[in-house]
């Protein structure tokens, strides 16, 4: 059995042994699980306390301290996510520091990083090392480099369903890469700023760093200087396989979206949506620099007028580009979701390689929150990694009136002929009535539908010509801002 250090008590985490044995070599090794306050007082006592492969388990609560990881390869982790656990810097430092070369295996999930104030890094400092940061949100913390997070040299982190919203800094309000390789996936980058010099004000790329970025939001930031979205500069990169979004940033200088400004990356930047981005130069997209730059299936607004392209910089405009209205809304991933019927469903790459997941109960179409079939959607919500969201650490929708309340009845189901269905409310409203086929197009509308307090059986005259297969029947309506919304599930035909 492994040996614990002066001091350590023995814990309730003895119950796990059994399930948490890992063999190296053919010595067998116990993998404890280590509870805070149960076991230690505070985060940073149970890091120091643990050992090769250990689990720190931490209750509910705030906790207020600046961590340091000690080069451990372990897991902290919160038992109930980061709306209930909370690690306040107090303004006094970086609320998590990485800079003992800790691995890939070394993981930080489930916590609220906020009130960090430091040079670099008011969430996360990170040097040399590649941790996995997951299912975090980081707000409220400043710095002069990397509000959220900073990391510099090598392989730095790989950051996996984060929030990084409510951040201040000088270079990537959110996030600061510098001589440094992060890759981020399924993650919103929300609402940072960028001042003096204010380059990135969601993420910033610099020194020859590479950003790898896929299946993220980077929406809603303020940079005083160039790229409200992100900053690419000094021999760096933006890579990946896109799928993102990068929506309603704003810039004083270039590239309201994405500012590659003295990049010289030769790159393609594809499965996109760059939309209601300003800036002074370049709304969507602004090269700098000699940068060249290839760009396709993506939906950018104003077309190729919405990127600016100076003398010296070589824009590529390739296959497969919209300028259309992306109809995003709201629901519980957030508001970049698209609405259905909207231009950039099954309008990303065609390459198999690039496709949605598919539905294992409907082949052909694909997995929610992808939509239509399983050619890649435009934005975040497409593509391969599409299937890996499941909502934002800490996002909630903002409360909204009761609504109205609806009843569907269907008179048979299957059915043939013409579908008769019984709708009833509440109260006398009025009612919108879809009919979509599994590619989430609608099929049959009836607008403006009169409900009377009994109720009322509505035909849908054409239904009985449509194909056999599956369809969903939605009902919207109902009194006040938020209608009732009803859905049911229904098959034409023996199918």
């Amino acid at each position: 059995m492994k040996q614990h250090r002066v001091g350590r008590p023995l814990s309730t985490a003895a119950v796990f042994l059994l399930a948490c044995i890992i063999r190296v070599g053919s010595a067998p090794v116990i993998a404890d699980v280590i509870h805070v306050p149960g076991d230690y007082p505070t985060i940073q006592a149970g890091i120091y306390y643990a050992g090769w492969g250990d689990t720190v388990l931490v209750a509910p609560g705030t906790y207020t301290e600046n961590v340091n990881m000690l080069g451990r390869e372990i897991v902290v982790t919160s038992e109930e996510g980061p709306a209930v656990t909370i690690v306040d810097a107090s303004g006094t430092g970086s609320a998590f520091t990485f800079a003992n070369s800790e691995p890939l295996t070394t993981v930080l999930q489930g916590f609220t990083l906020t009130n960090g104030a430091a040079s670099c890094g008011g969430g996360v400092y990170c040097t040399s090392s590649s941790p996995t940061l997951r299912d975090l949100v980081l707000t409220g913390n400043t710095a002069s480099y990397g509000g959220g997070i900073y990391a510099e040299y090598g392989n730095g982190p790989g950051i996996e369903q984060c929030v990084i919203t409510g951040n201040h800094a000088g270079w990537g309000g959110g996030a600061c890469c510098w001589s440094c390789d992060v890759a981020m996936s399924n993650s919103a980058v929300m609402e940072n700023t960028a001042a003096d010099p204010g380059l990135g004000a969601g993420a910033y790329a610099g020194e020859s760093s590479t950003l790898q970025v896929t299946n993220t939001l980077l929406c809603g930031n303020q940079a005083a200087g160039d790229g409200g979205g992100v900053c690419v500069a000094y021999g760096s990169a933006l890579q990946g396989d896109g799928n993102n979004v990068y929506a309603s940033n704003t810039s004083g200088n270039h590239g309201g979206g994405i500012a590659f400004a003295g990049s010289d990356q030769v790159g393609i930047l594809q499965n996109s949506i760059l939309w209601g981005n300003e800036a002074a130069q370049g709304d969507q997209l602004s090269l700098q620099f000699s940068v060249e730059l290839s760009i396709r299936y993506s939906d950018v607004q104003g077309g190729e007028a919405g990127v600016y392209v100076p003398s010296g910089c070589v824009l590529n405009w390739l296959e497969g580009m919209i300028a259309s209205d992306p109809q995003f809304e709201t629901g519980p991933l957030g508001d970049y979701h698209l609405q259905d019927g909207s231009p950039c469903i099954d309008a990303g790459n065609p390459d198999p390689l690039c496709n949605d997941p598919e539905d294992p109960d409907n082949p052909g179409y694909a997995l929610w929150p992808a939509l239509g079939a399983v050619t890649n959607d435009m934005g975040a919500y497409g593509g391969g990694g599409a299937g890996i969201w499941t909502g934002l650490p800490g996002w909630e929708p903002e409360p909204s009136p009761e609504p109205g309340s609806i009843d569907v009845t269907l008179v048979s189901n299957p059915f043939a002929g013409d579908l008769r269905v019984l709708i009833s409310s509440g109260s006398p409203t009025v009612a919108d009535v879809a009919l979509f086929d599994l590619a989430g197009r609608i099929v049959l509308r009836r607008e403006s539908v009169d409900l009377p307090p009994g109720g009322l059986m509505l035909t849908l005259e054409g239904s009985g010509s449509l194909c056999s297969g599956l369809y969903l029947l939605r009902v919207t309506g109902g009194a006040g801002s938020s209608p009732g919304v009803t859905c049911a599930a229904l098959k034409l035909g023996g199918v």
